[in-house]
């Protein structure tokens, strides 16, 4: 998925179906940005490369995911997609 991120937030941002939006950013786009951004088992070192410039690059698109990510976990949307998903399930 990262390095088709743009696509999905793209396909997410024109789709018409709400169910499969949601069931997309809980079972991927969530999870994936969290690898991405580095969790306690797998910390992300944005700035690791090969040039200074390179790494300045990393750092700044890595922001933005970490940006992604915080707002995605929100309560205020998480919760609310979470609670969606559970009610589309239970039928």
């Amino acid at each position: 998925l990262p390095a088709h991120l743009a696509v999905m937030l793209r396909f997410l941002a024109v789709g018409r179906d709400d169910t499969e939006s949601q069931e997309i950013m809980v079972e991927a786009l969530v999870p994936t940005l969290g690898k991405m951004v580095g969790g306690e088992d797998e910390p992300s070192k944005p700035e690791d490369g090969p040039t200074l410039k390179a790494a300045g690059r990393r750092i700044i698109y890595h922001k933005v995911i970490q940006a992604l990510h915080q707002v995605l976990l929100s309560p205020a949307v998480y919760g609310r997609l979470v609670t969606e998903q559970v009610e589309i399930a239970a039928g």
